[in-house]
């Protein structure tokens, strides 16, 4: 698949003073994406300020343990746009722990970028990243409605039969995964 990022859309890695960007991005990508979807009161909760505080936390995490969880951004005229973060997998909802070593943990892109292939450079930045830091493989949880699940399979992601249910936001919400069994397979 070839990109169509506009050249003037760098990507490089997050850095301690995005966390306010990140989580900007965020939270309006939750609300904007899951509107309808998602229990109105549980989007409306949603604290930019919260939010940036643990954005802080992880990027201050990155710096003092290297090579086990990255952040990428993508910046158009000084505001983040985009962002992909990942790292050593959390396996404590996988029936199979040892089924994967690394876990795109969430991308995003702001909805008046998406299409220009933003998220799919995001995507293989982050991936290129793990295969370099010796991951192997990597999985992903998506809300089963996600309207944005294509994304996925587009980029190699296969879906898997790991899921469970999350009751965090009030309702019962299918979570599903998609795996990439090989890092180094050429997926753009």
């Amino acid at each position: 698949m070839a990109s169509v990022r506009p050249p003037d859309v760098p990507i490089r890695l997050a850095r301690v003073g995005d966390e306010a960007g990140i989580a900007r991005l965020r939270v309006h990508s939750w609300q904007s994406t899951y509107h309808g979807i998602r229990p109105d009161e549980a989007l409306c909760d949603l604290n930019e300020e919260e939010r940036r505080q643990q954005w802080a936390d992880a990027l201050q995490s990155i710096h003092k343990t290297p090579g086990k969880k990255v952040i990428f951004v993508a910046v158009e005229d000084d505001e983040i746009i985009g962002f992909v973060c990942g790292g050593k997998a959390r396996k404590e909802k996988l029936k199979d722990p040892d089924a994967f070593d690394a876990e795109l943990y969430a991308i995003y892109v702001e909805s008046t970028a998406q299409g220009k292939g933003i998220g799919a450079e995001l995507f293989q930045s982050l991936k290129t990243w793990l295969a370099k830091h010796n991951f192997n493989n990597m999985f992903l949880w998506a809300f089963a409605d996600n309207p944005f699940l294509h994304f996925y399979p587009r980029m190699g992601g296969v879906i898997t039969p790991e899921q469970y249910i999350n009751e965090s936001l009030g309702v019962p919400l299918k979570i599903i995964s998609y795996a990439w069994y090989d890092l180094d397979k050429e997926v753009l």
